[in-house]
């Protein structure tokens, strides 16, 4: 692979994991002022269902391991650091550290009794099919564990793109540190909740 296609492959993926992250921070800001309070307007349900489980699928895309399917290659950030380490967009050592705090943004999440698999057992059994599955099988998602896991994830893939881009790479598109509270000011301007 030469170092142009390498690079361009990086660049690809880090729009999908920019987008997503984005995405992320964004759901989470929204749907807050509606799992945090009391509601009971059916379409707030409606919408709080909808977003927090939008922000557990894009939890699961972006903390799923780097692969290729009949598709094309899975857009993570396990996947961005991979392709940034065959490009030599970053040293070894910086992606073993990313890689760690991911890893401890896992256990952390562990710690406070959500585990990942719990998260792409949701996601397995309630996004991508409709599935019975045995409540002996689930344990239950904590919305404050879940909120802390997401912030951890945004930041670490702001850090990451502040090391690229510190490397020579393009500024796709900004991961503003203010962002949650920029959507949560949207949510609650959107939910009139008490």
């Amino acid at each position: 692979m030469s170092d142009e296609v390498a690079i361009k492959a990086v660049e690809d993926l880090r729009k999908h994991v920019i987008d997503d992250a984005l995405e992320l921070i964004e759901s989470l800001g929204i749907v807050t002022p509606l799992v945090t309070h009391n509601i009971s307007v059916p379409t707030q349900r409606f919408f709080r269902r909808l977003l927090t489980r939008n922000v557990i699928l894009v939890l699961t895309r972006l903390h799923a391991r780097s692969g290729k399917g009949p598709t094309g290659v899975t857009a993570s950030i396990d996947a961005v650091l991979e392709a940034a380490t065959k490009s030599a967009q970053m040293r070894a050592a910086e992606v073993d550290a990313f890689r760690t705090r991911r890893e401890a943004l896992r256990k952390d999440m562990e710690l406070e009794g959500v585990g990942f698999w719990d998260l792409q057992l949701f996601r397995h059994s309630e996004l991508a099919h409709s599935l019975h599955a045995p409540s002996a099988n689930r344990t239950g998602l904590s919305w404050y564990v879940i909120v802390s896991f997401a912030h951890g994830t945004y930041k670490l893939v702001r850090d990451i793109e502040g090391a690229l881009i510190k490397g020579g790479a393009v500024q796709i598109h900004a991961l503003p540190a203010e962002k949650y509270e920029e959507w949560m000011a949207h949510g609650r301007a959107q939910w009139p909740v008490p």
